[in-house]
């Protein structure tokens, strides 16, 4: 597809075709997590330490967050960040 078919196309146009790329793209990542969950699992002699599911080695869902810090351990990084330049000093 050329740039100028892109500025030709409507936009929900461009919204549909928006769609389907990022359909294709989940799916070719799919695909590698799953050869890649099989190439973990089939050597391994420590079942124990394997994750339990494919979506535990690695989660493809859209919005997922990580948890950070809480405020109380980044307010005390920060108070002891403090203390540490003013010792430097």
């Amino acid at each position: 597809m050329r740039l100028s078919d892109v500025y030709d196309m409507t936009f929900a146009e461009f919204q549909i075709r928006l769609f389907a790329y990022k359909r294709m793209q989940l799916e070719d990542w799919r695909k590698f997590r799953l050869v890649a969950y099989n190439a973990l699992i089939a050597p391994y002699q420590d079942y124990k330490k394997l994750p339990k599911t494919m979506d535990k080695f690695m989660d493809l869902s859209v919005g997922h967050t990580k948890e950070g810090v809480s405020e109380n351990q980044k307010a005390r990084f920060l108070e002891e960040y403090a203390n540490y330049l003013k010792h430097i000093q």
